[in-house]
């Protein structure tokens, strides 16, 4: 067999398997199938299958392109590997699930070892998509699971564990583990992410495009502005900001290169605009919907709360973009907008978007909302008339989907170790009281400690990893030492972790943007950085001012510290550009630099009269710019005469 006809073969058998997974957990999910205890097990030893062959097909297509590589054979053999692993450990289990609960956790070798099995095939099919890094961090908590207690540290050692008991705890307990998250993928995430993907696979991206087309004839700068509405909206429908950028960029990131956006800008935006996505609701992402499992939430709670924030970091992306388009003097777009796309392709989007966020702000289950959100796509596609897309680029949309779903199925599996090393042995908070001995009782220090450690914990990471790291190795120490809230600490948190991926040293969403604006790395990151100082901000608002994450639930509150917010925010991005309304010296630079902190501080304290102080100079400020800036443009255009 040729490599070519054995990618189109593990293609196809992916595909043919990852429907009929689909089918069953739909089925299950709204009770056609008895959800038994064996369920849990049946589809994790689909998805490990499944996620091998996928793990293969992409060595193949590797092949295909002459990038094999000194270890291609053995990543094959690896695969291959996996997929048995996974077959005959978790299919031992699922077979077997009645007897094991039973048994439980005095177990024979036999269920140990199969248990073992699957976990590592587990670890070894997330290896094959998600890198080294990350199976390596479950492998050692597993470790420590087993040889914990020979830690010579007494805050960070354990008391010994029976092998059984430990087995149970990491893959032979149907709802610990392995499975720990399980419910995630089934009742919430897996038919929100097909929805997204068909709804991509429908061409709402050049809706999207259109859209932003829209704004950037309007405003200054304007080939920024599809980047940050076509991505920003992928983004949030995705929940993937490297996806996002590398979809929606290579048409984007030229467009604002022609326009005069430095290469490094250009790709800054894209990835800060695709981040967002991770950020904004309806879906946000794997990282919210364990969050919401953690604060044993509905997810619809946890998405409604982050809807505020999100908007102010939008906002913050695009006063960037204004003072920087203002400084380097960067006109409107010259496009020509295609209104009848619009108008056609609209409904494609707002119909099955609008039901998908009414269904959830319902609290329907995200299950159901996703399956007739996919419904609802693909009858409103069949009405586009010459703007629908081929029944070819459909279906590959939903093979998008299914491999988007699978890819995250396996990384859930995988973060169940994770997590139940730390809390049975008690890690958590035995690591923040550890560090409660060795930091000040001063809560802004806890919180710039624990924006440090989730940065550096991100490196390199996928969000949902980064985040429950974060939480397993800080969350304890924010709520107990720092004494804040359950639901601001892990959005701080989970901020922090969506926020290292635009960081250097490892910014995979900046390395994404830099290969297609063709500039360097670094440039990107360093560029990202700047403009999203005004971002890095906002966690440390909304632990010290709750309401920010107090949506629907509106109050004067929550409208006068959205305003403080925006009021900062636009002194600070003015300030690093250099431009508002006109060009600013050094000394008027510093001026905004001083207004903006001292908002940021007074946001800090509950004293509304030095907020309404900050609030008022921002204001003051602005006008006092605003009204210069003819009488500064005319000076400027005489001495060039």
């Amino acid at each position: 067999m040729t490599p070519k006809s054995a990618r189109s073969l593990a293609h196809q058998v992916f595909v043919v398997l990852a429907l009929l997974l689909t089918a069953y957990v739909a089925l299950v999910a709204f009770g056609v199938l008895k959800e038994d205890v064996s369920f849990t097990a049946t589809v994790a030893t689909w998805i490990t299958i499944l996620t091998a062959i996928l793990g293969m097909r992409d060595l193949l297509d590797r092949r295909l392109e002459g990038q094999t590589g000194a270890w291609w054979t053995a990543k094959l053999g690896l695969a291959f590997l996996a997929l048995v692993l996974g077959a005959v450990g978790g299919g031992y289990c699922a077979i077997n699930m009645d007897d094991i609960i039973v048994a439980s956790p005095f177990f024979t070798a036999t269920p140990m070892i199969m248990g073992a099995l699957l976990l590592a095939g587990v670890v070894i099919a997330s290896w094959l998509h998600w890198g080294l890094i990350l199976p390596g961090i479950v492998v050692l908590s597993i470790a420590y699971f087993f040889y914990g207690q020979g830690i010579s540290i007494p805050s960070l050692a354990h008391p010994p564990y029976d092998t059984g008991f430990i087995m149970n705890y990491l893959a032979l307990d149907p709802s610990q583990g392995v499975y720990m998250f399980f419910h995630v993928l089934t009742s919430d995430l897996y038919f929100l992410i097909l929805f997204g993907a068909i709804l991509v696979g429908i061409g709402v991206v050049r809706l999207f495009i259109e859209v932003g087309n829209v704004v950037g004839a309007r405003v200054s700068g304007g080939a920024a502005f599809p980047a940050i509405i076509a991505s920003g909206v992928l983004g949030s429908i995705l929940a993937q900001a490297v996806a996002s950028t590398t979809i929606i960029g290579r048409l984007t990131i030229p467009t604002m290169q022609r326009a005069g956006y430095s290469a490094a800008m250009a790709g800054a935006i894209e990835t800060l605009a695709a981040t967002s996505g991770q950020l904004m609701p309806p879906i946000l992402g794997l990282a919210a919907f364990i969050m919401a499992a953690l604060l044993n939430e509905p997810y619809v709670t946890v998405a409604l709360a982050a809807f505020v924030p999100a908007v102010l970091y939008l906002v913050a992306l695009v006063f960037s973009v204004m003072s920087y388009s203002g400084r380097v003097g960067l006109d409107r777009m010259n496009v020509t907008v295609d209104w009848r796309a619009i108008w056609r392709l609209l409904p494609s989007f707002v119909i099955p978007f609008g039901v998908v966020i009414w269904m959830l702000t319902r609290y329907i289950s995200p299950a159901l909302t996703g399956l007739v959100g996919i419904g609802l796509a693909l009858v409103v596609w069949a009405f586009n008339g010459k703007y629908r897309v081929s029944v070819r680029e459909v279906l590959a949309g939903i093979a998008t989907g299914l491999e988007l779903a699978v890819v995250l199925a396996i990384l859930i599996l995988l973060i169940g170790p994770l997590a139940q090393s730390f809390q049975t042995t008690g890690l958590s908070n035995n690591f923040g009281v550890y560090l409660a001995l060795l930091v000040p009782n001063s809560k802004f220090l806890i919180l710039l400690i624990a924006a440090v450690v989730a940065m550096l914990l991100g490196m390199g990471l996928p969000t949902p990893i980064a985040y429950l790291a974060s939480v397993l190795a800080m969350g304890s120490f924010l709520i107990q030492i720092g004494n804040i809230d359950a639901l601001p600490a892990h959005f701080f948190l989970f901020y922090f972790a969506v926020f290292s991926t635009i960081t250097p040293p490892v910014a995979v969403g900046a390395l994404a943007a830099s290969k297609i604006a063709n500039v360097s790395y670094w440039h990107v990151g360093g560029q990202s950085l700047k403009v999203a100082l005004a971002m890095f901000i906002l966690p440390f608002l909304f632990v010290y001012n709750p309401e920010l994450l107090s949506f629907p639930d509106v109050s004067w509150q929550l409208g006068a510290v959205t305003v403080l917010v925006v009021l900062m925010q636009w002194c600070i991005c003015c300030c690093q550009f250099g431009y508002m309304f006109r060009r600013l010296g050094v000394a008027e630079r510093a001026v905004l630099f001083v207004i903006g902190a001292a908002g940021f501080v007074a946001l800090l304290h509950p004293d509304w009269s030095l907020r309404a102080a900050a609030g008022a100079a921002a204001v003051v400020i602005s006008v006092y710019f605003y009204w210069s800036a003819p009488a500064r443009r005319s000076a400027a255009q005489a001495a060039a005469e």
